[in-house]
């Protein structure tokens, strides 16, 4: 039977015990990994337990699983709809998991939602039921680069100036499979972009906050659909469906990566000179790994980032050279922000 979208429920049942434990997957759409945070793991011993899952291709998706299971049952489900797809699935050993690969009868739309539900069984009969969201595989991901940051907001007389960051599009491809994090703001706040094909030399502003009128995001080839405040005609906005505040405002960790498996393709840090270390467990880690990516140099102190001192709702901070450093970086003049251009 098939539970309800985007809410995954593992059910974990042995022949002495039933024990069920309701867990709710991140949001993530094409890859998911689960720790012992997210499980309770003294309930769950000598149940099979779901240690990841990434969409592979536009026809396969890899879950892989605590110990050898067989497969009891499998089915792909379409987003707000009770029609299904049979799957066939082939598992293999790999050290201390097991590894299966559920196929798809059909090469599945870019972009589109989607939920792989399965049921499982260990070599002692005991039991997984699961359901998996994840968006179609993107074989075709353009390329960006941030060149704009814009993190402080303010309400003035003419509308809100709200948090963006600016974009160039260096190849093209469609923007399905990329998402920016924030450390300050958190996993639970990201922004995960639509699917959307790009040319190379487009410009795009990912608008973070929606307020007031005109938070259009322009999914098309009409660029003049936005009208909020700081949309562009020469650049296709897209807006956050969020009202609350984003970034930083002394310090932040922001980072373009991929939805599939987290590889980081984009960064920028920056604080104020006062800043002597970050504020948040998450901007340490992310700050961490894109020093380990090579897209920052040369080391995840917060003396490293990108200086912000004097920056308001009235300034950005712009990329003006081609290597990612704190000196690739500087803050602009008043009412000097350029979204778009």
């Amino acid at each position: 039977m098939k539970k309800s979208l985007f809410n995954p429920i593992f059910k974990f049942a042995s022949s002495v015990t039933f024990i069920v434990s309701s867990v709710l997957l991140c949001m993530n759409p094409i890859s998911c990994k689960m720790s012992e945070e997210t499980i309770d793991v003294a309930e769950a011993k000598s149940s099979p337990v779901i240690q990841s899952y990434e969409v592979t291709t536009s026809s396969n998706v890899s879950v892989v699983f605590s110990k050898e299971v067989n497969v009891v049952d499998a089915k792909l489900f379409f987003d707000d709809s009770k029609d299904s797809l049979s799957v066939s699935y082939d598992g293999a050993l790999q050290e201390n998991s097991y590894h299966v690969n559920f196929a798809f009868p059909q090469e599945l739309e870019v972009g589109k939602s989607y939920e792989l539900y399965g049921e499982v069984e260990d070599l002692e009969g005991n039991s997984l039921t699961f359901n998996l969201p994840f968006v179609g595989y993107n074989n075709d991901i353009a390329s960006l680069e941030m060149t704009e940051i814009h993190p402080k907001y303010a309400k003035i007389s003419s509308g809100f100036k709200c948090e963006y960051v600016e974009f160039v599009v260096r190849s093209s491809g469609n923007l399905s499979g990329l998402e920016i994090v924030s450390g300050y703001d958190g996993e639970d706040k990201k922004y995960t972009f639509p699917a959307v094909q790009v040319n190379e030399g487009d410009f795009i502003v990912v608008h973070l906050r929606s307020k007031g009128e005109g938070c259009v995001s322009e999914l098309s080839d009409n660029l003049k659909l936005s009208s909020g405040k700081y949309s562009s005609d020469s650049a296709r906005d897209l807006w956050a469906a969020n009202e609350d505040a984003r970034l930083g405002d002394d310090s932040d960790v922001v980072v373009l990566r991929k939805v599939s498996n987290g590889e980081i393709l984009d960064a920028v840090l920056y604080a104020t000179s006062e800043t002597t270390e970050w504020k948040k467990d998450l901007q340490k880690e992310l700050a961490e790994k894109v020093v380990e990516s090579k897209k920052w140099e040369p080391d995840y102190s917060v003396t490293s980032a990108a200086i912000i001192d004097g920056i308001t709702a009235a300034k950005s901070l712009v990329k003006n050279a081609k290597d990612n450093c704190a000196t690739s970086w500087s803050v602009t003049e008043s009412s000097a922000e350029t979204p778009g251009y």
